[in-house]
């Protein structure tokens, strides 16, 4: 039993760590919906990749790798879309995100229809399927996380300066007008990597979940962005482990418990937030009167 958890377990763990750095980074640069309409846009690029690739074989692993390729190689363009639409006037990020979001869904479910019946279920395009992950994946995970370790180590002093203040940055680098496309593309291509090396474990769908959750989370009680991600990767973590419980134990879809337990996770930190601030704000007029009735006596 162990060694068929094995790679399922090692697949999520290198995930949570990957969501944890990327995903904080996602959060504090205000690109979500940028990473929602990647996750789309992975959909129909995995579709283009499978149906290639079954042209020449039938290898369950090769046709696995080509998943990857074809949802990266669509989603380069997509991101180039969005970007061009976001720059035309009158149109914001998130009417841009929303074009190539619906545009890219819609492509993919009529890819999938018009080459069904596919090599590979539909399903786990969508939703994913950890229990039939290879060592390809683990492979592409692993590196995925090392280049987000990498990047952090190197630009990650730019990265925060870029989040917190864009107008600052540009001011700060003026002399070299490349570093602010160089930083702003290296934050839009660890979230495309991410979401692609997350098809195999939550689909194409659900990987905006795991991304997301913990950090817009927990940077309502964590000030410091380090500590933040270093917390938002134990929680996702933690998120994964109980989702693969309950999907374990109810037999029901990985994917779609992991998401679950993401939102319920997000929607804890609310309502934790909500209730100290009532407490706090509360108190305050309880703890006057408990003071002018002493004065008082």
């Amino acid at each position: 039993m162990l060694a068929i958890l094995l790679l399922p377990l090692l697949e999520l763990t290198l995930l949570g760590i990957l969501s944890g750095i990327v995903g904080t980074m996602t959060v504090l640069r205000g690109r979500v919906f940028f990473a929602e309409s990647i996750t789309h846009g992975a959909f129909p690029g995995a579709v283009i990749g499978v149906v290639c690739a079954s042209v020449f074989t039938k290898d369950h692993s090769i046709l696995a790798l080509c998943v990857f390729l074809g949802a990266l190689g669509l989603c380069l363009p997509l991101s180039a879309l969005m970007s061009a639409l976001a720059r035309i006037p009158g149109v914001s990020g998130g009417a841009a995100a929303g074009v190539v979001l619906t545009f890219s869904f819609a492509l993919g479910y009529f890819l999938s229809k018009w080459f069904a019946p596919l090599p590979l279920q539909i399903s786990s395009f969508l939703t994913g399927s950890i229990m039939t992950v290879t060592p390809v994946d683990i492979v592409l995970a692993g590196i995925a996380m090392i280049c987000a370790l990498c990047v952090l180590a190197l630009r990650g002093r730019h990265i925060l300066l870029l989040s917190f203040d864009a107008q600052g940055y540009r001011a700060a680098f003026r002399s070299s007008p490349s570093a602010f496309a160089l930083t702003d593309a290296l934050i839009s291509a660890l979230i495309t990597v991410c979401v692609i090396v997350m098809i195999p474990a939550v689909g194409t769908l659900l990987p905006l979940a795991l991304l997301i959750a913990p950090s817009a989370g927990l940077m309502r009680f964590i000030a410091r962005p380090g500590v933040l991600m270093v917390a938002s990767a134990l929680a996702a973590l933690a998120i994964s482990a109980c989702g693969f419980g309950i999907s374990l134990i109810f037999e029901l879809s990985t994917g779609g418990c992991i998401a679950l337990a993401a939102g319920i996770f997000f929607c804890g930190c609310v309502t934790w937030e909500a209730l100290a601030s009532r407490l706090k704000t509360g108190s305050t007029p309880a703890r006057r009167r408990v003071m002018r009735q002493r004065n008082e006596a």
